[in-house]
């Protein structure tokens, strides 16, 4: 998928659009992709996933005072999407996602873009005592692109990320006979790490899914 427009790349660099030149943005669109993936540690694509938690891992007797925090496997949940937080209320570990009752909305938050889901009461200690089902990312349907919904400095690093690709790929003549594209990546690649930094997750003192089911997509 393609979370800018070939025209919002050629603009940015300054460059007529033709059918040539439109070719060579998406490409870079396409290959920059999984670059912002690995970038953000998250699947971009719209999919549905079920998450298992061995609540207890990060729990102390500080817990009251320092909320455990879920890291889900993907971000950028839908806003106003299903969520569905499940609880064991027994020793047997969650195996579906139809396992263990319901948590209530307001024993929780949920950052939708960060992925991170902050539990404020104890809960039963032990393998897969907590399961998260929600669906993530955005949609593969030639829509992105005006999708409200991708966050402003996402649809930035998309740009910058394809500028990158088509600054210092190897397939276009121009890099291969000038250090002006070593220089060139170097600034780019700073440029959109300054963009993309502060958006980094962290896993510190993040309880890890022990076990991750990808439902759809």
């Amino acid at each position: 998928m393609r979370l800018a427009s070939a025209q919002q790349v050629l603009t940015l660099m300054s460059v007529q659009s033709s059918t040539g030149t439109e070719a060579a943005a998406n490409m870079a669109l396409d290959l920059s992709f999984p670059l912002i993936e690995s970038l953000l540690d998250t699947r971009l694509t719209q999919s549905g996933y079920v998450d298992f938690f061995n609540y207890g891992d990060l729990v102390s007797r500080y817990a009251a005072a320092a909320p455990t925090v879920l890291w889900l496997t993907s971000r950028f949940l839908l806003p106003g999407g299903t969520i569905t937080v499940r609880e064991s209320t027994t020793d047997q570990p969650l195996r579906t996602s139809s396992d263990g009752t319901e948590v209530s909305p307001d024993d929780y938050y949920l950052n939708t873009e960060t992925g991170e889901l902050t539990l404020f009461k104890e809960h039963r200690r032990g393998q897969s005592t907590i399961s998260v089902a929600y669906t993530a990312g955005f949609t593969d349907d030639g829509t992105a692109i005006d999708d409200q919904s991708i966050p402003a400095w996402l649809h930035s690093g998309a740009v910058t990320a394809a500028i990158h690709v088509l600054n210092t790929h190897p397939s276009t003549p121009a890099n291969r006979k000038t250090p002006y594209a070593e220089e060139m990546s170097r600034m780019l690649r700073g440029y959109l790490y300054g963009i993309f930094a502060p958006h980094f997750r962290s896993r510190v003192n993040r309880l890890m899914p022990a076990r991750s089911v990808m439902v759809s997509g």
